[in-house]
């Protein structure tokens, strides 16, 4: 086998996809698809869509495209997703919600656009961990001031037996221990 035909054989099988940013392609249908949606080239992602790329199809990562418009904030591309047949409730990476994974990035924007899409705010994790848990692990105030207005069940503990008082409780953040002291489980 000569050098050349040996230096694309590499390159198409051992390089792994993740590492290649692939704007444009016949073959790749799906890393065109992904790379569309991480760029916010909505036309791009829309004609991936009509020639048959499945909207919840996860990559490598074990991504979905929704959870990458959620990564980039990008209300326009998840309401198109949405509009395509994404859908909210599908868990990303290792029994993560795209609501999780939302509140883990620090984010808050679209956080009642997901809620409004479906979205679980009683989720658990892997580790029995709900959005609300997420919000006050990762400090996002925002998020626990939404979260504090909405219907969720607050006396959900993790697979540890800890609520979401006992989050507050052992959070460095004073901001948040206040927060929770005049909380109250509604019934």
């Amino acid at each position: 086998m000569n050098s050349k035909k040996l230096s694309f054989y590499f390159f198409l099988f051992i390089i792994p996809f993740s590492l290649l940013a692939v704007d444009d392609s016949d073959i790749f249908l799906d890393a065109v698809f992904f790379t569309a949606v991480k760029k916010s080239n909505y036309e791009k992602t829309l004609e991936m869509i009509e020639k048959g790329v499945l909207v919840n199809k996860r990559d490598s990562k074990g991504m979905t495209a929704l959870a990458y418009s959620l990564k980039n904030d990008d209300e326009k591309m998840f309401d198109l997703l949405l509009s395509r047949g994404a859908k909210i409730e599908q868990n990303i990476l290792d029994k993560t919600s795209n609501l999780i994974f939302y509140i883990s990035s620090k984010k808050f924007k679209l956080l009642e656009k997901i809620i409004d899409a479906g979205a679980n705010p009683n989720h658990q994790d892997s580790l029995g961990r709900t959005p609300l848990m997420h919000a006050i692990e990762y400090r996002n105030i925002k998020a626990i001031n939404f979260f504090m207005k909405i219907d969720f069940d607050a006396s959900i503990t993790d697979y540890g037996g800890k609520s979401i008082f006992d989050y507050a409780e052992s959070s460095r953040d004073m901001k948040i221990r206040r927060l929770f002291k005049g909380f109250e489980i509604s019934q």
